[in-house]
């Protein structure tokens, strides 16, 4: 769910929020055994300079579509991968306010967690097109509010 192009770790680590997706790694043992064993077969790449977990387009689409006949696990999924994003994002005290873009001090950290944020937008189109739209989301609908200002 998250932008193929780089994955920071922290974001798939099972210790940052509790998941409600089936199967997600529990603990940090299976999550290390899990990376190893999708790097080794060539479904992830980890680049060695930066810690960032790739992951091709096509790689991400066969799962989407995988997951789509299972019942609710996209939507799971989906809100999941929204849960650990929001909590990585710098809100503003969450109080929307006009012009608070500006504040440069979070840019970076806003600057990591954009892609994610839009790579969320085009999968909820195509989600939306298919009909396997997850339920609206407050969360997701914040994150959107906040990246836009």
């Amino acid at each position: 769910m998250l932008d193929p192009e780089g994955i920071e770790e922290r974001l798939l680590e099972p210790n940052m929020a509790k998941v409600q997706t089936k199967d997600f790694p529990s603990s940090q043992t299976e999550y290390h055994k899990l990376i190893s064993y999708l790097t080794d077969t060539s479904m992830i790449e980890k680049n060695r300079d930066d810690g960032k977990i790739l992951v091709h387009r096509l790689v991400q689409d066969v799962t989407r579509a995988r997951m789509a006949k299972l019942d609710g696990l996209l939507s799971t999924a989906f809100e999941d991968a929204i849960n650990k994003v929001t909590l990585e994002w710098p809100f503003l005290n969450r109080n929307y306010v006009t012009g608070s873009a500006g504040k440069v001090d979070r840019w970076t950290q806003c600057a990591v967690i954009f892609p994610h944020i839009l790579h969320f937008s085009e999968i909820y189109k195509e989600l939306r097109e298919t009909k396997s739209t997850p339920l609206p989301c407050l969360k997701f609908a914040e994150l959107l509010v906040e990246a836009v200002q």
